[in-house]
């Protein structure tokens, strides 16, 4: 028995929430690398190591891991959050705004189309032009808004971001899931890859390393893996947002037929893995494990069913809510760093535990009023 099946499950509804992905569409090829680390040295499989890891994040998501304020926000503030309209992007938004709301603010979202070229300049000049008290934005880095990101700065407009690799400096006051979440994140994900193999796992990287946060985690997931297993396989696919279930499937499947020993594929992210359960099933690949980080509820469903076998979840919904907060403690002149120090809550989610967490993983089950009143002190 695996040491997270003996974790008590912990029953819960979710009302809200999906990961925030937030790609953005791009051109281009995909192409793979293969590491089978140092092949010969003898190096037995730390799953000693591995096995604790993966019970450390077996446990139910409790906490935001955030103090209290010290005192209560002012109402009345004025903010946007600028973002894709690709679906799991919307619920990080949906958060902001019913948090913004909860503390009396005025909250607004700036929609943008992912596959326009000029899309996202235009959302960023139109938050601008509006001159809120603050803007939240997700999964794109100020390199892609720089002249919003220069206006911000000047007007000392305060932008907090997730999911990028941006630095804290203007306009940039906090990041509530930066690299050193997602190489945590790679961290966990390769530990349970080894705990479950050792010696003989087999890894395939399905990936979008053009986006900088996406190659933090797969950079950290193979470090990780390969430490653990210095003789087990890797290799990395790169592959386009844009063939998200529709090529990729067929080039997951193809990996597996070049080279029969893997035995986990691994997505960068849930929405990567769309229709490839299917294909593998199909092609009478059934003994490879589709795994990843940042699950759709279509990915938490394949794996109560059995077809997908393990997501390491984090509350994306959550991730609005603590956008907001690093807001709060800005105006409120208190430490903003905390909001990007804290830990994102992880959680290890396989068939023993997915129905738990229907239809997405969020900290007490979504109920974040509950979460945040008594740290805005509004109760």
């Amino acid at each position: 028995m695996s040491a997270l099946s003996r974790n008590p499950r912990f029953r819960r509804r979710v009302v809200a929430g999906a990961m925030a992905a937030g790609v953005v569409l791009v051109a281009g090829c995909g192409s793979s690398s293969s590491d089978a680390g140092s092949d010969g040295g003898g190096a037995a499989a730390d799953t000693a190591a591995a096995e604790a890891m993966v019970a450390k994040y077996g446990e139910p998501l409790t906490s935001v891991d955030l103090p209290p304020l010290e005192k209560t926000p002012e109402a009345g503030k004025s903010v946007v959050f600028v973002t894709n309209n690709i679906p799991e992007s919307q619920y990080l938004a949906e958060g902001s705004i019913a948090a913004a709301k909860l503390l009396g603010w005025n909250a607004k979202s700036i929609v943008y189309d992912a596959s326009s070229p000029t899309g996202l300049t235009a959302a960023f000049a139109q938050a601008v032009d509006e001159a809120p008290d603050g803007v939240m934005t997700n999964a794109t880095n100020t390199t892609d808004y720089a002249a919003a990101a220069k206006e911000f700065a000047a007007k000392n407009i305060p932008v907090v971001t997730s999911n990028t690799t941006d630095p804290i400096g203007a306009p940039i006051i906090a990041n509530v899931a930066d690299p050193s979440q997602y190489e945590l994140a790679g961290k966990i994900v390769a530990s349970y890859v080894v705990a479950q193999k050792g010696d003989e796992a087999s890894v395939a990287m399905f990936n979008i390393p053009s986006f900088p946060i996406l190659k933090a985690y797969e950079d950290a997931f193979k470090a990780e893996f390969l430490r653990l297993c210095p003789d087990c396989h890797y290799e990395s696919h790169a592959v386009q947002p844009g063939d998200i279930g529709t090529k990729i499937p067929s080039q997951v499947v193809s990996a597996i037929q070049r080279n029969p020993s893997i035995n986990f594929a691994s997505m960068g992210f849930g929405a990567v893995g769309t229709g490839v359960s299917g294909a593998l099933a199909s092609a009478g690949l059934n003994d490879t494990k589709i795994i990843g980080i940042q699950p759709t509820t279509e990915n938490l469903e394949a794996t109560s069913n059995g077809t997908e076998d393990m997501w390491l979840a984090s509350p994306i919904t959550g991730m609005g809510w603590k956008s907001v907060d690093a807001l709060a403690r800005y105006f409120n002149g208190e430490d903003v760093e905390v909001a990007t120090k804290a830990q994102v809550p992880f959680v290890i989610i396989t068939k023993d535990n997915a129905e738990d967490y229907m239809p997405r993983a969020e900290v007490d089950g979504g109920d974040y009023e509950a979460v945040f009143e008594p740290i805005w002190k509004l109760n």
